[in-house]
C-alpha cells in the first residue's frame, strides 16, 4: 500500500499527481503547518526531517520502505510501475533526469521567489514581474542538451571530413 504523506503548500501534489496518472491505488495522509509554516511534529516520526512529501510503501508482510524527496519519489514510483511515464531508452534517460532536476534545482527557486514576492503589497508587485521575466528567460533558453558523439556537430549532423 502506498501512503502519501501530505503537507498543505507543499510539493506532494506533484506527486499525488503522479499517481493519478500511472492509476496506483494510494492513501493520502493530510498534515496542517503549523502558525509559524513549519511541518507538524508528527511528520517527523515518518521520517527526521519532517518534510513533505513523503511517500512511504508498505508491502503486505509489513515491511516499510520510506522515500522523500519529490525526484527520488518520482524515480521510485516510475520503477513501481515497471517504467510507465519514465524513459525508454539511453538518450531519454538523460533527458528524463535533466528535466527532473531542473525542476527541483534550477526552477525551484525562481518560482518560489515569486511567490515570496507576489505576497509584499506594492514592492512584490514589482519584483514578482522581475522575476516573472526571469522565469520566462530560463524556460526559454535553459533547455537542458545531450551530450554529442566524438564526431558529430552541435546539430547532430556528422562533422564534414576535409
Amino acid at each position: 500500500m502506498l501512503i502519501v504523506h501530505h503537507l498543505n503548500d507543499s510539493r506532494s501534489q506533484r506527486i499525488l499527481w503522479m499517481l493519478e496518472e500511472l492509476g496506483l491505488d494510494y492513501e493520502i495522509r493530510r498534515y496542517r503547518r503549523n502558525s509559524d509554516m513549519s511541518a507538524p511534529k508528527e511528520l517527523m516520526a515518518i521520517h527526521p526531517l519532517g518534510k513533505s512529501p513523503i511517500l512511504e510503501d508498505v508491502s503486505a508482510d509489513g515491511h516499510r520502505t520510506v522515500v522523500v524527496e519529490t525526484g527520488a519519489i518520482c524515480d521510485y514510483l516510475v520503477e513501481r510501475a515497471n517504467g510507465r511515464l519514465g524513459p525508454g531508452d539511453a538518450t531519454d534517460t538523460i533527458l528524463y533526469r535533466q528535466f527532473l532536476h531542473y525542476a527541483e534545482g534550477s526552477v525551484m527557486p525562481v518560482l518560489l521567489a515569486m511567490l515570496v514576492a507576489s505576497k509584499i503589497p506594492i514592492m512584490g508587485r514589482v519584483a514578482s514581474n522581475a522575476f516573472s521575466r526571469c522565469w520566462t528567460r530560463i524556460s526559454t533558453s535553459s533547455k537542458p542538451s545531450l551530450p554529442r558523439e566524438s564526431g558529430s556537430q552541435a546539430n547532430g549532423s556528422p562533422r564534414p571530413t576535409s
